[in-house]
């Protein structure tokens, strides 16, 4: 058998041992899996998100989950529906097209920015809505919450400044009080974003700070930790346990105590530059899977003509491989799943029997942390339903080196019979790449091919809501032309 390699779209196309084309599989340590179509799990919002959701535990342990639109703030509620918690006094909120609300947690609150309005907080065990945070802070596009503090970055003040809360006190914003103060960071661009716990980086257009709390009088620590690299755009920042990914200005990259991986480069960076609808790239947002080791970035590509994200890239930070998959959405997140009853089903179908959600999926039995996605009609769900049409395309075999051969068969290693494959053959590496028909496996697990060339490339195509859990690789039949 001949294993299907990492996807390398950024590589010259003769090496046997990656891939073409990985579209709509996930990758794992030696196989690709299916990549499911995106669920319904909630009611529509009235209009599109704005950013990810937030979703924390209160104090009680309680289940919440935030989402802001252009005007309104919303928490989802037991039966699947939004409940409107916007403030009460200060009108409808006035969300730039360009900006996204950022949600953190600190201790039983929550905490929401949008850029525009000024920082709002809701009580998550008590409030029904949201109200402004007191203590005159900064309106801000970005917020995080480090150790005792709250802290904001590119501020009203300044693109360039970082403010942080009194110690303990997220609505204690005078500088000198209580630890509270602000910093314009000297150089580096704007700021893009956070990342961290225990130290908290500071991701900014050309420069990753990383700052640490070192007590009265000096309060933060803030140093440099690269010299010119620095974050694209704040959506694409996707923190997990230890670390934080994210799109630099020449690829992307993962972040691990202060060390610098470049993750895409010779890999899949050309490929995204190449994919990646720039007019559209505030719609960008990123998620980390930590269970499945998985990043996902969602983002409009180049055939997105409305800027409506289309595509999402995912990459397994343990395996070191790539995949993508093109699904319309709008915005990826973290959820915890809040849980139904039976009753409860009411609020997202009226036929159980055509409800495309399994009844045990983490999204409705709740409490788990899972990648959830806003659809096209605004409604939250998991990426659970079908399988969608997988494509595996390998990269161009010599099978046996300089020579013309004839490929009669081709077995693809895939636990499913609703498989294809497809053969094309090439005498130079500038012809045309143009394929036979799309056979289907037999019996004996064999594709048949009548291939006559010197180079080889396969691709199989895995059906639509075919049931299946590992794509391995292949196994070919051919001779050498001629010979019997």
């Amino acid at each position: 058998m001949t294993p299907f390699g990492p996807w390398l779209p950024d590589q010259p196309i003769i090496l046997n041992g990656h891939l073409r084309d990985a579209q709509n599989v996930t990758p794992k340590q030696s196989s690709y899996g299916p990549f499911k179509a995106l669920t319904s799990g909630t009611e529509a919002l009235g209009s599109r998100p704005y950013g990810g959701a937030g979703s924390f535990r209160d104090a009680s342990g309680a289940t919440h989950v935030f989402v802001g639109t252009e005007q309104e703030l919303f928490e989802l509620q037991d039966d699947g529906s939004w409940g409107d918690v916007s403030r009460v006094s200060g009108g409808a909120y006035t969300t730039g097209l360009t900006s996204f609300w950022r949600f953190v947690q600190f201790g039983d609150l929550c905490i929401a920015t949008n850029w525009n309005d000024a920082p709002q907080v809701f009580t998550m065990s008590s409030d029904t809505n949201f109200a402004a945070l007191g203590g005159s802070p900064p309106q801000a596009r970005h917020i995080h919450t480090f150790r005792d503090f709250v802290v904001l970055g590119h501020t009203d003040n300044s693109a360039f400044e970082i403010a942080w809360s009194g110690i303990n006190d997220a609505e204690s914003w005078t500088a000198g009080t209580d630890q509270s103060d602000t910093q314009i960071l000297p150089d580096g661009g704007i700021v893009q974003g956070f990342a961290g716990s225990d130290v908290l980086y500071i991701f900014q257009q050309a420069r990753i700070r990383r700052m640490q709390y070192v007590g009265p009088p000096l309060i933060m620590q803030i140093d440099p930790i690269t010299d010119s690299l620095g974050c694209a755009e704040p959506g694409s920042i996707a923190q997990f346990a230890g670390g934080a990914a994210f799109l630099s200005n020449d690829g992307f990259y993962m972040l691990q105590q202060d060390t610098l991986t470049p993750i895409g480069a010779d890999m899949v960076d050309e490929w995204f530059r190449d994919d990646f609808n720039e007019s559209y790239k505030y719609r960008m947002t990123a998620a980390a899977d930590t269970k499945a080791k998985l990043i996902y970035w969602s983002y409009p590509s180049t055939q997105s003509v409305t800027g409506t994200p289309d595509t999402i890239l995912m990459y397994n930070w343990t395996a070191k491989r790539w995949a993508y998959a093109r699904v319309d959405n709008e915005g990826i997140s973290r959820v915890y799943a809040l849980g139904y009853t039976l009753d409860g089903l009411d609020a997202l179908t009226t036929n159980i029997d055509n409800f495309d959600v399994p009844l045990d999926d983490q999204s409705l039995t709740g409490g788990n942390l899972q990648v959830n996605g806003f659809g096209s009609t605004y409604q939250l769900g998991p990426f659970s339903g079908d399988a969608l049409e997988a494509t595996i395309v390998t990269g161009d075999f010599e099978v046996h080196t300089s020579k013309r051969t004839f490929v009669s068969g081709v077995e693809p290693f895939v636990d499913t019979t609703e498989v294809t494959v497809a053969t094309s053959a090439r005498e130079r590496m500038g012809d045309s790449i143009v394929y036979d028909s799309a056979e289907p496996i037999e019996v004996t697990g064999i594709a048949s091919a009548e291939s006559n060339g010197r180079f080889h490339r396969f691709r199989c195509v895995v059906a639509s809501g075919a049931t299946w859990d590992d794509a391995t690789g292949i196994d070919i039949e051919a001779q050498l032309e001629g010979e019997a």
